[in-house]
């Protein structure tokens, strides 16, 4: 009996050291299945867009379960719901901006950032400029989604202020994508200052892709200025793709000062490429030195498909002074086509 006694309460014994080891550990699971349950019953409303509903179960989430690990998703959908349930711009502003000091590493910081960028726009554009500077100083955070936003707000406030830190931004970025926006954005500003900025992109930028996106909004902006920097980039740049940007932005423009440069790129370059486009650009140019430098073209460049490129240009001139004799044609070594041996016999004839 004494033997029996023993072993129950052994196994008494064995049985409460086991509770006290593993009860935490299953409590603690109970209790991350119940907040977990908590948490995405409050956010299921928040995707039906039931925002009174789910800001109510959100407030009863972050009371209850303060050391949840989906504290801070709480704390995020809870400023979202009070943004969507019209609460005062500058509550909402402060709960985004305690939701960022209380947790820096949360996921939603980000978005929580962009949100206040937005909010921010919104307050300055009512006339509480102080949320200007809070703009400004966001879109320097490293995140380019934050920048973007940051971007767009600037770029709706349009004052020289804002000019002033859309140029900031693009110096202080590295982004392709980001800077290629800010030079669109550049383009819509009517100040010197961007012209300014935008025409030393096309020139000294590092990125030819963003070279060539400064080259075509500058033409937009202010075309005199576009003419003189087309001018040397078609004179002196190197890489092909910007030069025959240039070229052909020449002719775009209709700049008469442009025809020599063009001729003389058309007759000397080696790039068979760039020489044809020189002279499909001068064929854009309404200018009556266009048939007397397409002559020019025909009877000195050194490609032989440049020369017939200007002759084919020529013909589809309609202008007396525009037929070659063949003669000029021969001379020139280019083959002569039908339609243009009968304009010429034409000519010749009546002369």
């Amino acid at each position: 009996m004494n033997l029996r006694v023993a072993r129950i309460t052994f196994i008494i014994i064995i049985f409460l050291f086991s509770m006290s080891i593993f009860a935490p550990v299953l409590s603690a699971k109970a209790s991350q299945e119940e907040d977990t349950k908590a948490y995405k019953q409050a956010y299921g409303l928040v995707l039906e867009e039931k925002w009174k509903e789910a800001h109510k179960e959100l407030e009863k989430f972050i009371g209850k379960h303060t050391k949840s690990g989906w504290i801070d998703d709480a704390r995020f959908w809870q400023c979202y719901a009070q943004e969507k349930m019209d609460y005062p711009l500058e509550d909402v502003f402060k709960c985004y901006d305690k939701f960022i000091k209380a947790y820096p590493e949360s996921k939603w910081v980000d978005d929580a950032k962009t949100n206040m960028v937005r909010i921010a726009y919104k307050l300055a554009s009512e006339g509480k400029r102080e949320y200007e500077a809070i703009v400004k100083t966001l879109k320097s955070d490293e995140d380019i989604e934050i920048k973007m936003a940051a971007l767009y707000a600037l770029e709706d406030i349009g004052d020289e202020e804002a000019l002033e830190a859309v140029i900031k931004l693009y110096d202080i970025t590295e982004d392709r994508r980001f800077r290629a926006r800010i030079i669109s954005i550049l383009e819509d500003f009517e100040s010197p200052e961007a012209v300014a900025k935008v025409k030393d992109i096309a020139l000294n930028e590092p990125d030819p892709y963003l070279r060539r996106r400064a080259l075509h909004a500058l033409v937009d902006m202010d075309e005199k200025e576009a003419a003189e920097v087309l001018i040397k980039v078609a004179q002196t740049e190197t890489d092909p793709k910007i030069k025959k940007d240039a070229i052909y932005e020449l002719g775009d423009l209709d700049y008469a000062r442009a025809i020599p440069i063009l001729v003389e790129i058309a007759i000397k370059e080696t790039d068979v490429t760039l020489a044809k486009a020189a002279v499909y650009a001068l064929e854009d140019i309404d200018s009556g030195e266009v048939i007397p430098a397409l002559q020019q073209i025909m009877e000195e460049a050194k490609i032989l498909d440049v020369r017939k490129a200007a002759l084919l240009e020529l013909e589809d001139i309609d202008d007396p002074a525009a037929y070659i004799s063949f003669k000029a044609a021969r001379a020139a070594g280019v083959p002569i086509s039908p339609r243009l041996s009968i304009a010429s016999f034409r000519i010749l004839r009546s002369e």
